[in-house]
């Protein structure tokens, strides 16, 4: 009986259903980011590195040769433990310089993430990344450090156990 007020509601509810649309667009991509997908475990490292590089920083990656095939799970942790690492780094460190390690050692695989800013304060409360990091590292049973470089710097290291990687 009124076209204006029916014209109205269908906008409400378009603008409500995209809005819908995007926020499970955001939570799929938060479950595993299509990069892992589209360009593997390694390829998503370079792009992530690629993407400081571009902000003027120096970013080195190494160790991403001959990686072993990952559990789904695991590669989303790494992948995001890395990202995490170097938005802080790019926020809060002051860097000039970031290196990112992900390697094989007995029993386990692990992700370094080292820059050669200002490295962390003496007293921290853990913020929402750091422990975001954590909680991945841990639900995979694996373990998250963040400790001061040895020169300068932080070096946020995850430690995943070999034994996710059979079967």
């Amino acid at each position: 009986r009124s076209p204006e007020k029916a014209a109205a509601h269908l906008n409400a509810l378009k603008l409500e259903v995209q809005g819908s649309v995007s926020e499970v667009r955001r939570m799929v991509h938060d479950l595993r980011p299509p990069k892992l997908d589209d360009l593997g475990l390694a390829g998503a490292l370079e792009d992530l590195a690629g993407s400081a590089r571009g902000t003027g920083l120096n970013v080195q990656l190494e160790g991403t040769q001959d990686l072993p095939r990952l559990p789904a799970a695991v590669e989303v942790a790494l992948y995001r433990i890395a990202q995490e690492a170097l938005t802080n780094a790019l926020k809060h460190a002051q860097a000039q310089k970031i290196e990112i390690s992900l390697h094989l050692e007995p029993l386990k695989i692990v992700l370094e993430v080292l820059d050669d800013g200002v490295g962390l304060p003496q007293i921290r409360e853990p913020g929402v990344g750091s422990r975001s990091m954590r909680e991945r590292a841990e639900a995979l049973s694996g373990s998250l450090e963040l400790q001061r470089g040895d020169v300068r710097g932080t070096l946020v290291r995850a430690t995943f156990p070999l034994e996710l990687l059979e079967g």
